[in-house]
């Protein structure tokens, strides 16, 4: 009898230290094709206007057409992005793409988690749901769809193989561009309509402290101050939204497409508002690289991407009028710069699964 309890525990020990040795990603839904490719079966992306495929939607000669201006991405994998270029290389059959034209990590961490979008309802919260909302209007993104968007997200990212992160590119410069317009808004009647709507949901709390009521009122700030409260609000962001994921989908393989500089290709190089530009943007993408590949808690459970070569499309000098009419679709990459990130990201998956 002793001598059948010891084998049964060897055997017991045995198996504990092979599922200990085992990779994450071998609970995952990976396989070999005919050829040996690598296949997955479920593929999740959660993004900006990048991986949504703005800029995409024309012809490959020619992007400043007011056609492809005027077409925003809607949850497709476009022809020719990186996110469909990746799915069909690796034989993806169940994709998703929630990514969305302006959305920043913001309206990404309130579609998956729950608490936080009860915590951005609570009246000293007032101005950023109000900001978020609006935000998700741009996006097209409805009322009547984000219930039925956030719970479908929720659960594909728990069936999810693989799970791609491409946003950051809002939180920061977009940000700082549009945060005087939307508090503009939110002064001239959004203060008004979060207080009514809380209100009417029974969620209104009265203000009892000073710092509660200058937290709702807010305030107007410069340009680079709002790109550093956007950038310290990612790393917050991030890191929740990586723990919510991991929380969710433990065995999935996580990765992070990196920033690039949106002004470096201009012409002239040598003009000094360009390189003053550029550097600010490297700045602000470095740092977050930095803090996903490096000094975030969840650096050795995301998988960094470099993208820092991704090419743009090419546009009228910086600064000219035509510069201005281009801007929107001259930041975002062009066909070489969506086959340059998926090679980045299909050499990432390589590397970093094994079946």
């Amino acid at each position: 009898m002793k001598k059948t309890t010891k084998k049964l525990v060897a055997v017991l020990v045995a198996m504990v230290m092979m599922v200990g040795c085992v990779s994450v990603a071998a609970f995952a839904q990976w396989r070999r094709g005919p050829q040996g490719e690598l296949n997955a079966d479920t593929m999740v992306i959660l993004g900006d206007s990048i991986p949504s495929g703005y800029g995409m939607h024309g012809d490959a000669g020619n992007a400043y057409t007011l056609g492809n201006q005027f077409t925003f991405g809607h949850g497709g994998f476009v022809q020719g992005t990186y996110p469909q270029l990746v799915a069909d290389t690796l034989g993806v059959q169940n994709r998703y793409n929630y990514s969305r034209d302006a959305f920043r990590s913001v309206e990404i961490r309130r579609l998956i988690d729950p608490e936080y979008e009860a915590w951005l309802e609570q009246t000293e919260n007032a101005q950023e749901h109000f900001i978020s909302d609006a935000i998700m209007l741009i996006a097209n993104v409805g009322l009547d769809e984000r219930a039925a968007m956030a719970a479908e997200m929720q659960q594909t990212i728990r069936n999810a193989d693989i799970i791609v992160l491409n946003f950051g590119n809002n939180d920061g410069g977009t940000y700082g561009f549009l945060a005087p317009f939307l508090k503009t808004m939110y002064y001239s009647f959004g203060l008004g309509l979060e207080t009514a709507i809380g209100a009417l949901q029974g969620q209104l709390q009265m203000i009892t402290t000073m710092d509660q009521f200058v937290k709702v009122m807010g305030g107007y700030a410069d340009f680079m101050t709002e790109m550093e409260i956007g950038k310290q609000r990612f790393f917050e962001n991030y890191d929740a939204i990586v723990a919510k994921v991991n929380e969710m989908n433990p065995n999935a393989e996580i990765y992070y497409m990196g920033m690039y500089d949106c002004f470096k290709d201009l012409n002239p190089q040598d003009n000094d508002l360009r390189k003053w530009a550029s550097d600010q943007a490297w700045a602000m993408d470095s740092a977050i690289n930095t803090y996903v590949s490096q000094q975030s808690p969840w650096a050795n459970r995301v998988h960094f991407v470099d993208c820092h070569e991704a090419t743009m499309w090419q546009t009228a000098d910086f600064l000219t009028p035509m510069y201005f009419v281009n801007f929107l679709i001259s930041v975002h990459p062009d066909v070489a710069g969506h086959q340059y990130m998926a090679r980045q990201l299909l050499q990432a998956i390589y590397n970093t699964v094994h079946v």
